[in-house]
Parts: structure tokens; C-alpha cells; sequence
């Protein structure tokens, strides 16, 4: 806690040592990443979602809000994200397991990136390749709609050049 004095009390302002509110960190807070309940019409909160496909180290660095495991069930992928910004300091589930609703998967140790600038780094690297592998996508879905309407105009060109004829009706 920062105390105030009266300003005689300081001395020359040359010795006085300013201490940054900041640099004094509170200790890490610890959240638990949990699967997600189901919306379903039973009351079954214990059933089993699916497989756990998808599964992070000790030490990895996450961000609030990004995807960190996919669970996969018979019909969707199901991806579960964290709570909490911080480092996993311990993993509750490994690769392959059923996973129940609500159960456990993550202990992240909540810390402030901006004091390590290798977490901010981690994540701009994994943010950037995501928006490139979205770029590339949208690019390809273009490039596939263009193909189409350039194929549709051929063919109505080469039908109406070829003295109008319906699609499906033969000349003769």
C-alpha cells in the first residue's frame, strides 16, 4: 500500500525512491478450465460429451477465450476455451479419454503477461497465423465461386450461341 507523506517529511526529491504501484504483484490466481455442459433436455450432469482430442503442456501460455482442447462427439467437435489468461501448471486429462460434462481439464495460473513479453509474443504469433489461415481459406472460397460463375457464363454462352436451345432439349 502506497502511504502518503507530507511533502517535509521526503527529504530532497533526488533520494526519494518512487516505487511503481504495479511492481507489486498480487499472488497468482489459480482457474480451473472446465468442459462444457451440454444443452440437452435430461438432467444428466454427469454424462459422457466424447473424446478428448486436442490437449495442451504444463507451461503452455493461453489467452482468455482461446481454444484450448477440442472434444469430439459422435455428431460435432465441441472446443473448449479458457477462462483465464495465464500458464497451465496442470493437465487433467490426456489425449484419448471420455470426457464428462463439467469435468475438469486445466489449472491455469493466472499472470500478468505484460511484465513477460514472451506471452504476448506467443499469442500475436498464434493470432497472426490464424488470421492467415482465414485469409487463405476466404481466398480459396472466392477463387471456387469465381470458377463456378465463369463455367455458368460458358455455358450460357455457348447455349444461346448455338441458336438458343433450352437446357435439355436437343437440336435437330
Amino acid at each position: 500500500m502506497l502511504r502518503l507523506r507530507p511533502l517535509q517529511q521526503l527529504g530532497s526529491l533526488s533520494s526519494w525512491v518512487c516505487v511503481r504501484l504495479c511492481s507489486t504483484q498480487p499472488a497468482p490466481r489459480q482457474h480451473t478450465i472446465c468442459a462444457p455442459k451440454w444443452p440437452r433436455g435430461d438432467m444428466h450432469s454427469d454424462s459422457q460429451l466424447g473424446t478428448l482430442e486436442e490437449v495442451l503442456s504444463v507451461g503452455a501460455h493461453v489467452h482468455e477465450y482461446e481454444t484450448v482442447a477440442v472434444i469430439e462427439t459422435d455428431k460435432v467437435s465441441v472446443d473448449v476455451k479458457s477462462s483465464a489468461t495465464g500458464i497451465v501448471v496442470s493437465v487433467l486429462a490426456s489425449c484419448g479419454d471420455m470426457v464428462n460434462e463439467k469435468q475438469p481439464l486445466y489449472i491455469v495460473e493466472s499472470r500478468n503477461f505484460a511484465d513477460s513479453g514472451e506471452g504476448c509474443r506467443q499469442w500475436a504469433r498464434r493470432r497472426e497465423q490464424r488470421l492467415k489461415e482465414e485469409e487463405k481459406q476466404q481466398e480459396r472460397l472466392w477463387e471456387t465461386q469465381r470458377l463456378r460463375l465463369r463455367r455458368d457464363w460458358q455455358w450460357t454462352r455457348h447455349q444461346f450461341s448455338s441458336g438458343g436451345n433450352a437446357p435439355g432439349s436437343q437440336r435437330r
